[in-house]
């Protein structure tokens, strides 16, 4: 049988390669010793083949730029979620625990010079003074409340030092040791100034306010979210706005539970709002990470 050029052209890559038979391999060198055109395939195959260098690098840019960004926002939102982790445990860690009277807590000692001390225990790591006026004006009235926390027991043991209740010489007229658990407060100096009936301390609800109005705010976003669904724009502002009364929510919880009452206001709300600040940063920045995981989804 004759051997077609077709057949050679089928053989001569096993010949480049080194991997046809003896017999093979006589057989196209033969042929090719007589046949131009398969002789040119051979050299066609056997030349050296250079890829086409892409000098377009924009892509490669572009992919760096989106993983330096990923990395970044990643990096912020750890950052975002220590510091958040970081305010939340310190503020429950630091959550005042109320004491009750006793002269192990605190005494009262008056001076010659007419000075009135307080001296706090060891276990005494912060107190609450108010003071006002008796309703003669001839002296002045102090309620004092004083707590430890987990914080200054476990981690930083402090105590609180000794105070001067009438620095610049008023007359105290009573000083009354107040309970954060509804009790009547206690006189422990001086007259009484409610003879016909005790004082006690009130927690303070303005924290319920707030958590109520971030509720209020978060529901409303939601409507107004649901509306506007398919307008991309504003359904991606309209959710930057309802993270904030999420995380105002989301701290409240965290550092108050799901109580709005305090006898330490002042202390949970800076407490709540700094937290805030961390969760809104850590839910703003999980959200830019999902939109773009998404994106490159579809």
């Amino acid at each position: 049988m004759k051997v077609t050029c077709d057949v050679i052209k089928d053989l001569i890559p096993l010949y480049v390669e080194d991997i046809a038979s003896a017999d093979t391999v006589v057989l196209i060198e033969e042929h090719i010793g007589s046949c131009e055109k398969c002789k040119k395939e051979l050299e066609k195959i056997r030349a050296p083949y250079n890829m086409p260098i892409n000098t377009n690098i924009l892509p490669l840019k572009k992919l760096r730029t989106a993983l330096q960004k990923k990395k970044i926002l990643t990096i912020l939102l750890s950052i975002a979620l220590t510091l958040a982790v970081t305010v939340i445990a310190i503020g429950y860690l630091s959550t005042p625990d109320y004491l009750p009277y006793s002269k192990d807590v605190i005494t009262i000692t008056k001076q010659v010079d007419g000075r009135v001390f307080a001296q706090f225990g060891n276990g005494v790591s912060g107190y609450s003074l108010e003071k006002y006026p008796t309703e003669d004006n001839l002296g002045f009235i102090y309620h004092i409340s004083t707590w430890d926390s987990m914080w200054s027991r476990y981690i930083a043991k402090n105590s609180v030092q000794d105070i001067v209740l009438n620095p610049d010489g008023e007359k105290v007229s009573s000083i009354y040791y107040s309970f954060s658990d509804g009790k009547e407060d206690i006189l422990i100096y001086g007259a009484d100034q409610n003879p016909n009936g005790g004082i006690m301390m009130l927690p303070r609800l303005f924290l319920s306010y707030y958590a109520t109005f971030a509720l209020i705010m978060a529901v409303i976003c939601g409507i107004v979210l649901f509306i506007i669904r398919k307008n991309e724009r504003w359904k991606n502002i309209m959710v930057n706005i309802l993270l904030l009364p999420a995380a105002y929510l989301l701290a409240h919880i965290c550092i108050k539970g799901f109580t709005g009452v305090s006898y330490a206001a002042t202390r949970d709300l800076f407490a709540i709002l700094l937290a805030t600040v961390f969760l809104y940063s850590a839910l703003f920045i999980t959200k830019l990470l999902l939109h773009r995981k998404l994106t490159q989804i579809k």
